[in-house]
């Protein structure tokens, strides 16, 4: 009767440990990579896994500036020349491989070096990560860093 009793007591660990296996499974499907891990297919993953689809709207909005004055709705448009004077220049490029792209030409990263250094106002550099080699995104990241350029990678 013991070798029974051991047997039933047996049963309901491996039965426990089922369930909670079984649970966990369920939680890291739903879930998918919020843990750091997964493929990232759960409910309210993209499939993506790595990709960073980030949507950043490139249009700048006109600024209006309001001054103080002695009538309080009067609102001053800026003129173009403030406009002008401090509008933001962009680079798109593509790194593919280790080769880096710019309206489909192969550059280097001095040509966009001299490219942000002859620009009139702030440059932000918008790269597109096409397979690219980290030594590459890398090593131009750096540069970009040294002249206290902004850029974001896509």
């Amino acid at each position: 009767m013991k070798k029974s009793q051991k047997g039933n007591a047996l049963s309901k660990v491996i039965v426990i440990i089922a369930v909670l296996i079984i649970i966990a499974a369920v939680i890291f499907f739903i879930f998918g990579d919020k843990f750091g891990l997964g493929t990232g297919f759960g409910l309210s993953g993209s499939g993506g896994g790595n990709s960073q689809s980030s949507q950043q709207s490139e249009d700048i909005p006109a600024v209006r500036v309001i001054t103080p004055s002695e009538d309080a709705e009067e609102i001053t448009e800026p003129s173009t020349e403030e406009i002008t004077e401090n509008a933001m220049q962009i680079i798109e490029i593509t790194i593919s491989g280790s080769v880096i792209l710019k309206d489909g030409e192969e550059i280097t990263a001095d040509d966009i070096i001299s490219e942000i250094n002859a620009a009139d106002g702030d440059v932000v550099v918008n790269i597109t990560d096409d397979s690219a080699i980290a030594d590459t995104m890398d090593a131009l990241r750096e540069r970009l860093d040294s002249v206290h350029t902004a850029y974001t990678i896509r």
